[in-house]
């Protein structure tokens, strides 16, 4: 018989025929006995049928199909099984994206929304400010959106090298530990308040933006020191546009200032925040001028 020609007799059509050394046919030898002399066509025949099995797994593993069939197990296509993970992921993820936004939104800051007051005394032309009303006071969520207008804005004065991007993503998580512990006034913030505000910060966040939201903290690089110039000033800025009374009572009521104290204190504690950068050390001392000018009208 001419094996070269003779049709594989495999049951699936993809396994080969053995190879056959010489002088041997494609009916395997007799079984053969302990230290008989054909041994050797046993260890051979054993190989054989170690590649043979060797292949079929090889086949298993590379066909999904295949494997299904021959193990008689029901698989769902690939593109369902991959969106049945993403669809639980997904949902996952918007619960938390849900309990963030809902803990930026409850949360509110001890600072006046100038443009909520405006829209309270429009629709109540009798209303008097008290630093109880919740009605315009600026929420978390508000004060982090506000925040990257400001730099976005400002960046294009800043003459000292700012990786801008950067520095967007510190302004956006650098309060997300005020969601567990609250705000407190800048002028009354202690260090360990500080610290456990970092502390729980560092449990909700990624562990990827660590770094960034410590970078913030730490103030060593241009970004870290920009973005703590852009949360710094906004507060002031808000001054600027809200009626004297409401400053004066808003910190004698949140910081336990009085009217003739705003100006220097605010100065005292803010202005180290901006003498890194030319900009910002004199727009802030512009700032600083005006809201002494209108404190003083008041008076």
């Amino acid at each position: 018989m001419n094996s070269a020609k003779t049709k594989s007799r495999s049951p699936r059509g993809f396994l080969p025929r053995p190879l056959l050394r010489a002088g041997e046919t494609i009916t395997p030898p007799p079984y053969t006995q302990k230290n008989c002399g054909g041994a050797h066509h046993f260890k051979f025949r054993f190989l054989d049928l170690c590649i043979r099995f060797g292949k079929v797994i090889l086949k298993v593993c590379e066909c999904p199909k295949f494997a299904a069939k021959w193990c008689g197990v029901k698989i769902l296509p690939p593109q369902l099984v991959k969106q049945y993970n993403m669809n639980k992921s997904f949902a996952k993820i918007l619960s938390e994206v849900e309990l963030l936004l809902d803990g930026y939104t409850r949360e509110l800051r001890t600072s006046v929304q100038p443009y909520k007051y405006k829209i309270k005394v429009e629709m109540s032309p009798n209303y008097v400010y008290s630093p109880s009303d919740e009605d315009i006071r600026e929420s978390l969520v508000e004060h982090v959106g506000v925040l990257p207008i400001l730099a976005t804005y400002f960046h294009q004065y800043v003459t000292e090298p700012v990786n801008l991007g950067k520095a967007l993503e510190m302004l956006a998580i650098h309060d997300i530990g005020e969601i567990i512990v609250g705000d407190k006034s800048v002028f009354l913030k202690q260090q360990d308040e500080s610290e456990d505000e970092t502390r729980e910060a560092l449990k909700i966040l990624p562990v990827k933006q660590h770094s960034p939201y410590l970078e913030f903290k730490e103030l060593k690089t241009n970004e870290a020191k920009f973005a703590r110039s852009i949360d710094k000033i906004a507060p002031d800025i808000f001054d600027l546009l809200c009626p004297a009374d409401l400053t004066v009572k808003r910190l004698k009521y949140f910081a336990h200032l009085e009217a003739k104290d705003i100006v220097d204190t605010v100065e005292k504690i803010k202005s180290p925040y901006m003498g890194w950068s030319v900009f910002f050390k004199e727009f802030h001392a512009s700032v600083i001028s005006r809201l002494r000018e209108i404190l003083e009208e008041y008076g």
